[in-house]
């Protein structure tokens, strides 16, 4: 199937639009419209980050494009933008701004939304790799094309289940994707060695190594995302994806997979639970952050934490705050209020019940120093993650 006829059929299936490039020309795009032109130039012309077969990024807000590197014939091909939220005139204003391009397109940009599909980054992450594998086979005919879309088209672009990527179990990516933008490595650990229900994923390739190698760069890009919007530093957090994409292309045993794949998830957690910590790595400040991380649900004290490290609660106490830059009260209550969170948005627990299951002595003092720390009351802001 001609490359050119492929794109047009995905553009009219999961109506993401897209840009072609090669040899800096623009081949093909769609939907026809000025502004889609423009940001495919923009966007697919820009230097690649490492050796990855595609990558995707955030523009603003929650408006994501993916660059997908063919063959050298096949050159350059844009998938977005797509916005997880609606655009209006000034958004897209702010999008096209980001980008380098006029603010006289936004009017257009905001059209171009409003016939795209909404989607997440997980979503184009989906749609991303599925294309780049069709792209990819060389003998794609049309009427594989069509069967292969008919079979996963509601999973790969038009679902609302958010980053289900890795797994076909929404409960499970949710879950272990959480842990990373909490940092919790040490629940993590126990949740990826513990039964799980993964579902079924979609198949992306013929190829059963290379099906495992794009679905684990699927869940590489989603662990990124997550880890910044935990708190790591982009730089940070794009390294330690480009070194595990890498990875996962040089490996010749397909059983090293998993373990690469864990070994990564758990590298993100670590990272976030410093970067959310503002902390110095000493030895007395991981040792503290240690054991209150795995005594959240407890009680804590300065002199219950001081006893368990066999230090006395003076010392620990100026030692943390001089070491850490900040007092370890506050940080016991800034890694339980941050578990809260997860809490919000990943379970049905009442705001009542995950007070108590974090020792608060009552739901008002709760309430008020989540409020205190977050700018909105536990309520809200579980509102606000669900929408």
């Amino acid at each position: 199937m001609e490359p050119v006829k492929l794109l047009e059929q995905f553009h009219q299936i999961s109506h993401i639009p897209y840009g072609w490039l090669n040899a800096g020309l623009l081949v093909s795009y769609e939907p026809k419209m000025e502004v889609v032109a423009q940001l495919v130039q923009k966007l697919g012309t820009g230097t690649r980050s490492g050796d990855c077969p595609f990558e995707m990024k955030e523009i603003r807000n929650e408006t994501y494009y993916a660059r997908l590197f063919l063959e050298e014939k096949h050159g350059v091909l844009v998938l977005g933008p797509v916005s997880a939220m609606p655009v209006s005139n000034q958004s897209g204003h702010l999008v096209l701004k980001s980008v380098g391009l006029s603010g006289k397109l936004s009017g257009e940009y905001a059209r171009l939304q409003q016939m795209s599909s909404r989607g997440s980054i997980s979503q184009l992450a989906r749609a991303a790799s599925f294309l780049f594998n069709l792209l990819g086979e060389g003998d794609t005919t049309y009427t594989d094309f069509i069967e292969t879309v008919s079979k996963y088209n509601s999973r790969i672009f038009h679902d609302n289940q958010t980053d289900a990527i890795f797994h076909g179990n929404q409960e499970f990516s949710t879950e272990m994707y959480s842990l990373i933008q909490y940092g919790r490595k040490e629940e993590l650990v126990h949740f990826l060695q513990s039964p799980h229900d993964y579902g079924n994923a979609a198949l992306l390739s013929k190829n059963q190594s290379r099906h495992e190698k794009y679905m684990l760069i699927h869940s590489a890009t989603i662990a990124e995302q997550y880890a910044i919007r935990g708190g790591l530093a982009y730089e940070e957090a794009l390294s330690v994806l480009e070194r595990y994409i890498q990875k996962f292309e040089e490996a010749k045993d397909v059983n090293l997979l998993a373990s690469l794949h864990s070994s990564m998830l758990l590298e993100f957690a670590e990272l976030v639970g410093e970067a959310s910590a503002g902390m110095a790595k000493t030895l007395l400040v991981r040792k503290t952050s240690e054991y209150i991380n795995t005594h959240l649900e407890e009680k804590l004290t300065v002199d219950r934490i001081a006893g368990a490290l066999r230090l006395s609660p003076s010392y620990l106490s100026s030692a943390f705050k001089k070491e850490a830059g900040l007092g370890l009260n506050e940080y016991i209550n800034k890694r339980k209020i941050q578990e809260a969170m997860r809490r919000l948005q990943t379970s049905n627990a009442s705001v009542i019940e995950i007070s108590e299951a974090l020792s608060y002595p009552s739901q008002a003092y709760f309430c008020t120093v989540f409020k205190k720390m977050t700018g909105v009351t536990p309520t809200k802001f579980r509102n606000d993650a669900l929408h």
